[in-house]
């Protein structure tokens, strides 16, 4: 991305700005180029360069006369070269987006409009693909996709830098580009990920992983598929956030439901329900999910392959292992099945997953018979008992005892720090 530097009176410090996205777009043949720039404070440490984000802007760059639709790839090219990020250009038939001086995609009012538009702009009409999507259609040329499958590209790289994932998002965004994508360590696996708009990176949280990998293991996730979705979702979920970042929307969201009864229900339960922005880049970032992998299968192939690497680390993990067969069988010969509520911590290498029984005298319990019935289940398997506690929400649960998981807290690439 092009940076400008602008030099304060203090000489360690200097404001730095990055262009992001750009856009073309037109009323008859009055064109104009706009970007979305971000503008980060850098100053020296003791140990280097620092940087964090001090605003976003969006800026007009060129005013132009086009005769030609063809005319404007030109344009997007030239930009493209400049600042070496994605140019959206708007026209009657759809939104195109060019990058690595060519021309990756578009999205259209449906698929005819969406190839005609890959046509006007210079593509082989043979070379185009074109998909239906909830709304609308994207299309893009063929040889676009069969370049990009043969980069040595792994987990997360390959979904982030994915030009059709940018494609896609050209439908909702009028600035595009993805962020760089960073494991990033949180002692809880209750954060999946965020977007860091302090320093634009979209973080994901490998404690959160190992913990999907261990719910997997002993069957309270039931199916690495479900594992495999959860992660690719939540890469694109956090993409989505820094989309909104660089197109300026403000952000207004949370977890906890879009009604008083969804909070009740959020906070009863511990699950969350996504609300606002939050709700609109989770529908987005679903969609991209379930029509993705239908078009480069390797997508979900990548996570795949990492998840089971991370399933191999924790089979090498004995004393993980005995506990995973110990509750395994608990639950089989007691009629033992999870609650649905979880909790864990990397820094103690805890996992505790709530519990219940199928029978009819388990009904008839109270919350505190339920809870020492289990557990003496649990001591019986050489399993440890504990309570699992949310809101007015009380369950018997067991907790687990993991090195596997308080190992991935320290091989991250780097930690957040708790405030």
């Amino acid at each position: 991305m092009d940076a400008v530097e602008h030099m304060e009176e203090d000489e360690y410090i200097q404001h730095i700005e990055e262009v992001q996205a750009c856009n073309i777009e037109c009323r008859d043949d009055d064109c104009r180029v706009t970007c979305s720039i971000v503008v980060f404070e850098e100053w020296d440490v003791p140990l280097g360069y620092s940087k964090t984000v001090e605003d976003q802007k969006i800026e007009e760059k060129k005013e132009f006369k086009k005769t030609s639709i063809k005319d404007l790839v030109s344009e997007a090219l030239s930009f493209n070269e400049k600042y070496n990020v994605p140019i959206t250009i708007d026209t009657e038939y759809g939104r195109a987006i060019v990058e690595d001086g060519e021309v990756i995609g578009a999205v259209a009012p449906n698929r005819e409009a969406c190839s005609v538009l890959l046509e006007k702009l210079g593509v082989d009409p043979n070379d185009v693909e074109a998909v239906d999507l909830s709304r609308g259609a994207m299309c893009f040329p063929r040889h676009i996709l069969r370049e990009y499958q043969t980069r040595s590209l792994g987990f997360p790289d390959y979904i982030a830098k994915h030009p059709l994932i940018k494609v896609f998002f050209a439908r909702d965004y009028k600035y595009v580009n993805t962020a760089d994508v960073w494991l990033m360590a949180w002692r809880e696996g209750s954060l999946a990920g965020f977007f860091d708009d302090s320093r634009l990176i979209v973080a994901v949280n490998p404690v959160w992983i190992a913990t999907e990998v261990l719910k997997f293991a002993v069957g309270f996730n039931e199916s690495k598929e479900k594992v495999v979705d959860d992660v690719f979702r939540t890469i694109v979920h956090e993409e989505g956030h820094y989309a909104d970042f660089i197109n300026n929307v403000e952000f207004k969201g949370h977890w906890m439901g879009e009604h008083p009864l969804e909070t009740v229900v959020s906070f009863i339960t511990g699950k969350p329900i996504p609300a606002g922005r939050e709700k609109a880049v989770e529908k987005l970032a679903s969609e991209i999910v379930h029509i993705l992998p239908e078009i480069d299968p390797n997508v979900k192939d990548v996570v795949s392959r990492y998840i089971d690497e991370e399933l191999s680390v924790l089979k090498e993990c004995d004393d993980d292992m005995e506990q995973i067969e110990n509750l395994k069988k608990a639950m089989k010969e007691n009629d033992l099945f999870f609650g649905g509520s979880w909790h864990s911590d990397a820094s103690k290498g805890v996992l505790i997953l709530s519990l219940h029984q199928d029978s009819e005298k388990y009904d008839e319990m109270d919350e505190d018979e339920k809870i020492e019935h289990i557990s003496r289940i649990l001591e019986k398997y050489g399993l440890e008992p504990d309570t699992y506690s949310y809101g007015f929400y009380r369950a018997p649960a067991v907790r687990l005892y993991s090195k596997y998981l308080e190992g991935t807290l320290y091989e991250a690439e780097t930690f957040l720090e708790e405030e």
